[in-house]
């Protein structure tokens, strides 16, 4: 009678999973095989204290600094820069301010509120001015309107998806390096012995 061998998982370079990379390690070369055991490994490391929660962030005071045109994160930094756009980052925390996404939707709300404006300007003004006059300071008011209305909304926008963690700005919560911890008041520095000659 014929023996068969029994046969082994199928194994491609980058489908496997780790606990079947786990279980069946001996099946693949020792330099593969290193890999997935590191990879297996990563399981063990991404634990609560490693990583812990992320602290919670206001959408409130987010959004209404982000009305007034400062950072969401610090409400110090200007939130535009000169012309007008988004700054990179700001300049008094550093906090990392191009992952918004707040460009073409803040022009679509500020053009909806612009354009309820001059149609209520119109209805307003349907009795006592004439037609063409009325028409022009309709349009005038809903231009007003709409240029007075994108940078707030702009910017309660980016301070919305800030405090929310969308797009990017999780990915920048995430590899932002820890910052020093600042001395207290209550802790007295030791001063350094000084060095023997020898």
């Amino acid at each position: 009678m014929k023996r068969f061998a029994t046969r082994r998982p199928h194994a491609t370079s980058h489908g496997m999973r780790h606990a079947v990379a786990r279980r069946h390690a001996g099946f693949f070369p020792p330099r593969r095989r290193a890999t997935l055991i590191g990879m297996t490994n990563q399981s063990r490391q991404t634990t609560h204290a490693h990583n812990p929660p992320p602290r919670a962030r206001s959408w409130r005071r987010a959004m209404l600094r982000g009305l007034g045109g400062r950072c969401p994160a610090c409400g110090v930094g200007a939130l535009h820069d000169g012309k007008g756009r988004i700054a990179r980052a700001c300049a008094a925390c550093g906090e990392e301010l191009y992952h918004h996404r707040a460009g073409y939707p803040a022009l679509l709300i500020a053009g909806l509120l612009a354009a309820h404006a001059g149609g209520i300007s119109e209805l307003a003004l349907h009795e006592v001015i004439d037609f063409p006059p009325r028409a022009i300071a309709g349009m005038l008011l809903a231009a007003l309107v709409f240029a007075a209305l994108v940078r707030p909304i702009k910017g309660m926008m980016v301070g919305l998806q800030w405090a929310w963690r969308l797009f990017g700005f999780q990915y920048a919560a995430m590899c932002r390096p820890h910052r020093p911890v600042t001395s207290r008041a209550d802790t007295v520095d030791t001063p350094e012995e000084p060095r023997r000659a020898a």
